[in-house]
């Protein structure tokens, strides 16, 4: 989910495997978001949506570069897992299972999205 809607709101990102980071890039939209590097990138989202995410400068990337590292973290674990067990098998986890289990997330990447959506 949040793969795609980074993508759809202008990020270029790896599609994750596993894990639950992300390391999207927003060069495209530099010239519309009106900052010159990773820390004031990620500093104007925190202002502007009051989502956290970390530049991609601390993770080895060029600190002037507009990237970010993203930890899909923010939801009950507990809560979503007792919820896995009533998937049916092979069934993916869809949308709905994400808004109900994992809402924090979802909304975070929703700001994030919104914001870079309205800058492209």
């Amino acid at each position: 989910y949040a793969w795609q809607q980074l993508r759809s709101a202008g990020a270029s990102a790896a599609r994750p495997r596993g894990g639950f980071y992300l390391f999207p890039n927003v060069e495209t939209l530099r010239t519309r978001l009106g900052v010159t590097n990773g820390a004031d990138l990620c500093g104007q989202l925190l202002d502007d949506t009051g989502v956290a995410v970390m530049p991609g400068g601390d993770f080895g990337r060029p600190a002037s570069e507009l990237s970010m590292r993203i930890a899909c973290v923010d939801f009950d674990g507990a809560a979503a897992m007792h919820g896995i067990a009533a998937v049916p098998g092979s069934s993916p986890l869809d949308e709905a299972f994400l808004r109900e289990y994992c809402q924090p997330t979802v909304d975070g990447i929703d700001r994030l999205c919104d914001w870079l959506s309205q800058r492209r």
